[in-house]
Formats: structure tokens, C-alpha cells, sequence
């Protein structure tokens, strides 16, 4: 496939409706002076990419927005690319790369596939050029708004959780705490990435609603020892 001079481009476009994973994708491209556009939603994702052409487009293949998957917009986007444009630099961003390899057609709209959680060396070696010296995870100029935004994200899918717990809802369980599992990975929460991986690998397993309930147990209490932590650490120090 021909992209011209990709890594002299200036524009990059990211799709990804997780949206601690789509700041820090769009973080990771701006340390190397790109102009970065983002969004959650396939139909402005589709204007974006008719409008400004990006030369470098990063896409969540479980994009789950107007019923279509990322596999879907990559196609529509080629399909209005203008013909005598050169077209984008198209980079998968997905947890399960074996998604792809399943679907008859996908392999041959993405240039690269980038697992989640994503790391910045990962992203700048996909486009083509050295990676900037800082990288990897929870980027300086963006830790602290990628904390608070999964601070946020925790405390909003708790009760989420709890639901589908109450009702053996094992699957939203599992979808849940594989969203969560690549956002600790990202914001550096190491604890809290093995105790979600851990339910959401029980989840999938016939373990007995025993286990499955210590598991998640361990999780919540982890979960509010965290943001118990947190919240000390965001108190101002009392001055004399």
C-alpha cells in the first residue's frame, strides 16, 4: 500500500469510544507534533475524514456507535476517500486481534493492528517514525487527566458492576471489567489491572459462583481502597 510521506504528515484522526484509551492514543500523536482530531461517534468520524483527510487514522474495531464496528467505518471512510488523494495510514486499535483475522476482507483495510492496552512506542513504530522519547504509560503532559478521567470511569462502572453481579449477568460483568482492565493498564493501576483481568477470566470459566463471588469481592474492595487513596492524596495539605 502507498501513503506517500506518512511520517512527515501533520493530521491524524482518532475513533475510539473508550475514552480514556482515545486520550491517551490522541496524547501519544501529539508528542510528535501532529495535529490530532478525536471522536467517539462513526457518523463525525466519517465527516472528519471526508473533511480535513487526515494522512494517519487510528480506529477502535469494537467501536459500538450507530451500529456499526470499526471494521465497518474503515471501509465507508475508503469508500468516500477521494480518488485522486492518497489514501490514510489505517491503524486497528483492538484487545482481541483475533477479531480480525476471523472477518472475511479486514485484513486488507488496516496497514497495522495495535493491541490494546496501547503503548506509545507501539503507535510511533506502526506510523513509521522513531518514537518520541517520552512514552509509554500515562504520558506526562496527559497523567493527570487520564487519573481523573479513569477515577471517574471507576466510580461510574462500580454500580454498573454491581448490577450485573445481582443478576448473574455474566456477561455484561466480563465486558465491563475488560474496559477497565486496559484503563488501569494505562493509568498505571497494576492491582486493580490483575484483580479485573481475574473476574473477567472467571467470567469466562466454569468456576462455580463461590470463586466468582470472591473474585469480585477482592475487585470492589480493591476498587474503593484506590479511590479511598486517591481521594487523600487530591485533600489540600491543612497549612499551619
Amino acid at each position: 500500500m502507498q501513503h506517500g510521506t506518512i511520517p512527515g504528515a501533520d493530521r491524524a484522526l482518532v475513533v475510539d469510544d473508550h475514552e480514556i484509551s482515545r486520550h491517551f492514543t490522541v496524547a501519544a500523536l501529539r508528542q510528535g507534533d501532529l495535529r490530532v482530531k478525536h471522536c467517539a461517534d462513526a457518523g463525525q468520524a466519517l465527516q472528519l475524514a471526508r473533511d480535513w483527510l487526515p494522512k494517519i487514522i487510528v480506529l477502535d474495531i469494537q467501536l459500538a456507535c450507530r451500529d456499526i464496528d470499526g471494521q465497518q467505518l474503515a471501509a465507508e471512510i475508503l469508500q468516500i476517500w477521494p480518488g485522486m488523494t492518497e489514501r490514510p495510514l489505517l491503524l486497528a486499535l483492538t484487545a482481541q486481534p483475533s477479531l480480525l483475522n476471523s472477518t472475511p476482507g479486514s485484513r486488507g483495510l488496516f496497514d497495522h493492528v495495535l493491541r490494546k492496552p496501547l503503548s506509545s512506542k507501539a503507535l510511533w513504530t506502526a506510523i513509521g517514525s522513531k518514537h518520541p522519547e517520552h512514552h509509554e504509560t500515562c504520558l506526562p503532559e496527559a497523567g493527570g487527566q487520564l487519573r481523573a478521567l479513569f477515577h471517574q470511569e471507576l466510580q461510574q462502572r462500580l454500580p454498573q458492576l454491581d448490577a450485573c453481579m445481582t443478576r448473574l449477568d455474566l456477561a455484561g460483568v466480563a465486558a465491563i471489567t475488560h474496559q477497565l482492565t486496559a484503563s488501569c493498564a494505562l493509568c498505571g493501576a497494576e492491582e486493580l489491572r490483575k484483580k479485573m483481568y481475574r473476574l473477567n477470566r472467571s467470567c469466562r470459566r466454569e468456576i462455580g459462583n463461590s470463586q466468582l463471588s470472591r473474585d469480585y469481592f477482592s475487585l470492589v474492595s480493591a476498587v474503593r481502597r484506590y479511590l479511598a487513596e486517591a481521594n487523600r492524596e487530591a485533600m489540600p495539605t491543612p497549612t499551619e
